[in-house]
C-alpha cells in the first residue's frame, strides 16, 4: 500500500502477489496450490511492476 501510495497505481499487484507467494510458502494445508492460469497472470502483473518501476527510475534522485 505504501509503494503504491508513494509511486502510483502501476505497482498494485505488488501486494497482492506477495500476499500469495505468503500463502504458497506458508500453506494452511496440503491443498494450497497454485493453477497455471494463476501462473501467468502472476507473470503479467512482474512485467507490469518491471514496466513501472522502468519507467520510475529515471526521475529517482539519490537520496
Amino acid at each position: 500500500m505504501a509503494l503504491r501510495a508513494q509511486f502510483g497505481d502501476g505497482f498494485r499487484p505488488f501486494g497482492a502477489m506477495r500476499r500469495r507467494r505468503n500463502e504458497l510458502e506458508y500453506p494452511s494445508g496440503p491443498s494450497e496450490t497454485t493453477t497455471k492460469d494463476e501462473a501467468r497472470k502472476a507473470i503479467q502483473d512482474a512485467e507490469g511492476l518491471l514496466l513501472a518501476a522502468q519507467q520510475l527510475l529515471p526521475t529517482l534522485s539519490i537520496f
